[in-house]
């Protein structure tokens, strides 16, 4: 493993670390555009990866925080319950565990209200820093070698093998090599295969009792850019949202103070007579696809050179999901999912 960076920094650092099976798009939006037998199948493949993240943390000396959670999809407008109502009916039709909750509903159980909501029985939280050091301290002991300050100058493969250069001038050759680089990737596949976003999130201080939260659900929204926020072990709030599209780093950082004033508010809008206060702010880019799905699989042009690009709002879980089919292949497994994450596609 080589980091060009600090093993867990970058982006690791900055996800809020809301574990779903949903995409970015609804499975009856997806449906639409990859058919719904295929759909399905994406939404029961994250399902089924949420499931193995709990063996995983088990493992580790730490638990990281990893905590199973409800999740609520909240109505951002009125307008939008139709299709909350069409996708709670074709989630329900596929065997997902999930409730349609009306605005009574909601105001019975929680501080805020909303028009209505899909309340999902499976979610997860976790700690995205510790989890991913914990599971490299854990490939290391078993023979794992990992590089950090290691960044990858040039690569070069044929039928065989494939070698690259570290910025250092050291090679290293292997069999196979996958990419898992994010947005940096592009710069080895020469085209353009998402859309830069930037988002915005904060930790508050510790806080007393949360009232109007009883089962601490992830939540998020169907406006799109979407808020989103969690607890934490130590009784902080997560928050995030209020994306911007198609900025520049430094744009990005200019709107960090009146991000996080807007972001506090949308708290306290939420929870009535709660005061937080923010003991860290940030911002980061990620990347969203057309159809809110990740690139796995090989390389179009380059061989034995493999890609795990796991763009848009459940990376995390998208990721366990391109570990286990790139694992899988490189051991001769067949594994025709793969065909739904081509770049082909």
């Amino acid at each position: 493993v080589v980091d060009r960076g600090d093993v867990a920094g970058g982006s690791t650092a900055a996800n809020t670390a809301l574990l779903l099976y949903e995409c970015d798009l609804p499975l009856h939006r997806l449906a639409g555009r990859m058919g719904e037998r295929d759909a399905v199948e994406v939404y029961r493949l994250c399902r089924d990866a949420l499931a193995r993240f709990a063996p995983l943390v088990s493992r580790l000396p730490d638990s990281c925080g990893f905590a199973s959670r409800p999740s609520l999809y909240l109505a951002s407008r009125p307008e939008d319950v139709p299709a909350l109502q069409r996708e709670h009916e074709m989630r329900r039709r596929h065997g997902f565990a999930v409730d349609f909750l009306e605005r009574a509903d909601l105001e019975s159980r929680y501080a805020f209200s909303s028009a209505a909501a899909l309340l999902s029985h499976d979610a997860a939280e976790l700690d995205p820093v510790c989890f991913t050091r914990g599971l490299l301290a854990h490939a290391a002991r078993g023979g794992a070698r990992v590089h950090e300050q290691t960044g990858i100058t040039d690569l070069w493969s044929d039928a065989d093998r494939v070698e690259l250069t570290t910025a250092g001038g050291r090679r290293i050759r292997a069999r196979h090599a996958i990419l898992a680089t994010g947005y940096i990737s592009e710069r080895f596949l020469g085209r353009r295969l998402a859309r830069n976003n930037s988002t915005y999130a904060l930790a508050t201080e510790p806080l007393g009792e949360v009232r109007g939260w009883p089962d601490r659900a992830l939540i998020w929204e169907t406006a799109r850019p979407y808020l989103y926020l969690r607890t934490t072990p130590d009784n902080r709030i997560l928050i995030g949202g209020l994306d911007e599209p198609d900025v520049s780093a430094a744009q990005r950082d200019a709107l960090l103070d009146e991000k996080r004033l807007r972001l506090l508010e949308r708290l306290r809008s939420m929870f009535p007579g709660l005061e937080p206060r923010a003991a860290r702010a940030w911002c980061g880019t990620f990347l969203n696809t057309d159809d809110s799905l990740p690139y796995i699989g090989p390389h179009p042009d380059v061989p034995r050179l493999h890609l795990a690009l796991c763009y848009g709002g459940n990376g995390t879980t998208f990721s366990l999901v391109a570990a286990e089919l790139l694992r899988d292949t490189l051991l001769g497994r067949a594994r025709p999912e793969m065909r739904m994450f081509g770049f082909d596609r």
